[in-house]
């Protein structure tokens, strides 16, 4: 793992803390917390191979790490929240969120989802937020429940935007005019006229939930006939 600083500027520098994938620093102590090989474990569900995620601890801050805890699963995303650490794991079949003692005492399991895993959790030093599903979760250690959070989206709606299309790529039909300065065509159901060299094309009929086919011009030149 490698660190910056917080605003950014410098370059980054070794934490020093071995290989991990994740880490967290005891609230006002020298305690570090990281996980070794956590990545996702709803991505490989249940896994019990030798490349599981682990998580470690040094207790003192004196760079010499230990099993926070052994579990026949597979755990990731260590967080250190007060007294206690909360991290992923499996071991009961889902994946769900567990807590306990820096101490590796006390295993508590925090949440309860037993149709999709506890993804992706993050705290802001007080609560955890994570994903489960298709929802968003709180959970507050305070009260050692989550909540679910509603979230509505104001989406810029692109699919009801309008769009515009290569006409070449729909073209069904074409007429040339009787006087040869313009050209009847079909395109995608649709009735238009154009000049040969300028000006835009015009729509002809009805524009709605009808296809139109087959249109020619009369030989007055001044009115179409389509299907």
């Amino acid at each position: 793992l490698v660190g910056v600083r917080r605003d950014g500027t410098g370059a980054p520098r070794p934490l020093k803390v071995g290989p991990a994938r994740a880490v967290s620093f005891q609230p006002g102590g020298k305690g570090v917390v990281i996980g070794r090989n956590s990545g996702d474990p709803a991505r490989w569900k249940r896994y019990r191979g030798g490349t599981a995620g682990t998580v470690w601890i040094d207790r003192a801050g004196a760079g010499t790490f230990a099993p926070l805890v052994k579990l026949a699963g597979n755990l990731a995303t260590p967080m250190w929240v007060g007294e206690r650490v909360y991290f992923l794991a499996d071991h009961e079949g889902h994946g769900n969120l567990y807590s306990c003692r820096p101490d590796g005492g006390d295993l508590r399991r925090e949440t309860h989802h037993e149709d999709f895993y506890v993804r992706f959790p993050a705290t802001d030093g007080r609560r955890i937020v994570y994903h489960a599903g298709a929802d968003l979760f709180v959970f507050d250690p305070a009260t050692r429940a989550s909540k679910k959070v509603d979230v509505t989206l104001h989406s810029a709606r692109a699919h009801r935007n309008r769009k515009y299309v290569a006409p070449g790529r729909w073209l069904e039909s074409a007429d040339a005019h009787p006087e040869g300065h313009s050209v009847g065509v079909v395109v995608r159901g649709g009735v238009f006229t154009l000049g040969l060299w300028d000006g835009a094309p015009a729509r002809r009929g009805t524009a709605g939930p009808v296809r139109h086919r087959l249109a020619r011009w009369l030989p007055d030149g001044k009115r179409m006939v389509a299907v």
